[in-house]
This record gives C-alpha cells, sequence and structure tokens, in this order.
C-alpha cells in the first residue's frame, strides 16, 4: 500500500525499501525452495509464480513500488490468493507456506481476513504473519496485532512484530527459516562395477 513509502524506518529509508532489502536476503536463503509472491494493496495480485527461479523472485522484488496496486490494505484477499496459487502449485503434496507482511490493518478485502485464515488451515497451509509498521499508530495505519496473531494461531504458524527496524525485520526472517525445514529432493545414483 501506499504506506509502505513512508521513511519511518531506521536509517531513514522507507519501509518498502527494509521490506525488499531483507526480503532478498530470505530468498536467497531458500536455495532449493519454490517460492511465489501474491502483492496486496487495495487489491491482492499474483505478482510471480511459484517457481525455484530465485533470480526471476528477485527481479519482481526489486520492481515493488509503495501504493502500485493502490492505497489500502486487502489482508483477507491477499491469503485468500495465496491460498489459491498455493492449491494450484505443482507439487501438492509439498508442505504449504504462506508468509503475510503487512505494514497496516484490513481496510480494503471483499473475503474477510478470519474466513481467509480458515480456508488456509483447511487446505494446510500455515501461515506465518509479520506486522511491520507502527502498532502505536491511530486509525488505518495502525498494524492490527490481535488480527494477524489469530491468523497465525488458526493456521498453526506464528506472529511476529518487526516494528519499524531493518535489523528487526531480517531477524524475523531468519526465524522463519530457521523453523522452515529446506525441502530437498535429491536423486540417489547407485553404480555396479563389473
Amino acid at each position: 500500500s501506499g504506506s509502505m513509502g513512508k521513511t519511518d524506518v531506521e536509517g531513514g529509508i522507507t519501509r518498502q525499501q527494509a521490506v525488499q532489502d531483507s526480503l532478498r536476503k530470505f530468498v536467497a536463503s531458500r536455495r532449493s525452495d519454490r517460492i511465489g509472491m501474491v502483492i496486496f494493496a487495495t487489491k491482492a495480485w499474483p505478482f510471480a509464480p511459484i517457481s525455484e527461479d530465485k533470480q526471476a523472485l528477485q527481479t519482481r522484488i526489486n520492481q515493488l513500488a509503495p501504493g502500485m496496486i493502490g492505497q489500502q490494505t486487502a489482508i483477507g484477499d491477499a491469503l485468500g490468493v495465496a491460498v489459491k496459487v498455493l492449491d494450484a502449485g505443482p507439487d501438492s503434496r509439498a508442505d504449504k507456506l504462506a508468509i503475510l507482511l503487512t505494514d497496516g490493518n484490513d481496510t480494503a478485502s471483499q473475503l474477510p481476513p478470519m474466513l481467509a485464515a480458515k480456508l488456509a488451515a483447511e487446505h494446510h497451509v500455515q501461515v506465518h504473519t509479520i506486522a511491520f509498521g507502527d502498532p502505536n499508530s491511530r486509525d488505518n495505519d495502525k498494524v492490527d496485532l490481535a488480527l494477524l496473531q489469530r491468523i497465525a494461531k488458526t493456521t498453526g504458524g506464528h506472529a511476529w512484530t518487526a516494528a519499524r527496524s531493518g535489523s528487526a525485520l531480517d531477524e524475523v526472517w531468519q526465524k522463519i527459516d530457521a523453523i522452515t525445514p529446506v525441502q530437498v529432493k535429491s536423486l540417489g545414483w547407485s553404480w555396479h562395477k563389473a
């Protein structure tokens, strides 16, 4: 949303820049995972398909801009789209994980966020949530910590708060990386010497 353009992150960078920097590091650390990206503001949109192509995903991360699809926040719709994208993924037997990062509260969803969380749970999608806004701000800019905690709990995920610190956000991604096993499919070779 447009609030991602605020320059209230330590070091004077925008929220968007802090998220991009931190997300690039996380993606680089998950070498064998298939990762996709859904962006949301006034509506939710699949922005990068689920793929092992990390270079293409990094390119999409670089293309993110505050307010590119509106000024509001559609948390429920974003979660609904993520579940749909994961269900259509190439391997239905794989563990499914969605990471929901927001700096505001739901102001635009057609699909209520808790209904989306129940849908995620029914489709075996674990959701980790990250609050990256100012929990002390007022009105629509305030991060709805209680909602993010309920979404995580409903789906068996964890809820984190990174406030407005790039280093705190890096730490959250590292925690997610540590508790999320890398799903490696290896091909075993055997040979026989005659």
